[in-house]
């Protein structure tokens, strides 16, 4: 879900007061059919909100995190004129970078572009200094760019559905804790009663949009839930495990869901043969519960 120009053009216009159809066309030299159509677009992404007052109707910014960062990038950075770089196949890259580093290949196959049009581009933004090369690798520059970062965050985390834990575009992995509110497909912990592991879920884990997942992404969606329990990372193994799940696999997905540190530490894990597990990114483990998890799911 990224934005055009047309639509950064329209925002920059909302924010600087235009209030009506007719006057943000005016303004960018564009049809109002054009533009009524952006801001619907515009409206749908939470950037912009219609007020009707009687036979009149208001344009103004919303009051979306998204729309705040926005208005807060825009008075922030003045002289920056974002319409020349945020924007299309621009603005897909950014967003891209923003939580790890990623090689040139992983933003194509994230992207779904040729390498070759994502090393053209990286190039001006390395210049820029907005990203940067780092062990081979691109990642955002959020410390000269704090504004424009906390905007693309936002945006790309923007959404009505849930307690969002992954979105890149129309894909998204989300939590919701009411069975009636689940969407798309369970995903994540919520999809191990699937494969021989029966768990009892406080939140349901759903995958927008509809598709087929492999046992492998099933994986990935559960570490994306995993932050100090326990005995979520030792289900994850057990379901690594099980499934005969590959190494290779995984990590060849986990740059796509920002999980490239997670993993690393996940398959330190699996191999680790010391009774204690630490990792960066994990919660503390050891072999005795991993031990315990995997014989009582074995006799299950």
């Amino acid at each position: 879900m990224t934005l055009s120009k047309p639509e950064i053009r329209t925002l920059i216009e909302i924010y600087s007061g235009k209030e009506s159809i007719s006057e943000i066309a005016q303004a960018i030299g564009v049809g109002f059919k054009q533009v009524s159509k952006v801001v619907i677009g515009l409206e749908k992404k939470l950037l912009c909100k219609k007020i009707r007052q009687g036979k009149h109707v208001r344009i103004e910014m919303s009051n979306s995190v998204s729309a705040i960062t926005f208005r807060t990038l825009l008075i922030q950075n003045k002289p920056l004129k974002l319409e020349d770089f945020l924007f299309g196949i621009r603005f897909r890259i950014l967003s891209s970078c923003l939580y790890e580093s990623k090689s040139t290949k992983d933003i194509a196959l994230m992207l779904n572009v040729s390498r070759k049009s994502v090393q053209n581009i990286l190039y001006s933004f390395i210049n820029r200094q907005i990203l940067k090369r780092e062990k081979g690798e691109i990642i955002f520059q959020k410390k000269a760019w704090p504004y424009l970062y906390e905007f693309l965050v936002a945006y790309r985390r923007s959404s009505l559905n849930g307690n969002i834990l992954w979105k890149f575009e129309n894909e998204m992995v989300f939590e919701i804790r009411e069975e009636k509110e689940v969407k798309g497909l369970l995903t994540g912990f919520s999809a191990y009663k699937d494969f021989g592991i029966p768990i009892r879920n406080v939140k349901y884990c759903c995958y927008l949009p509809k598709k087929k997942l492999s046992r492998t992404e099933i994986l990935l969606h559960s570490l994306l839930q995993i932050e100090e329990d326990t005995r979520l990372l030792d289900l994850a193994v057990v379901f690594y495990t099980k499934n005969k799940l590959k190494e290779k696999e995984l990590t060849a997905i986990a740059p796509k869901y920002d999980l490239k540190e997670k993993v690393k530490d996940f398959m330190l894990i699996i191999k680790n043969k010391e009774e204690k597990i630490i990792t960066n990114t994990l919660p503390q483990t050891s072999k005795r519960g991993i031990h315990d998890m995997m014989k009582l799911y074995s006799e299950g």
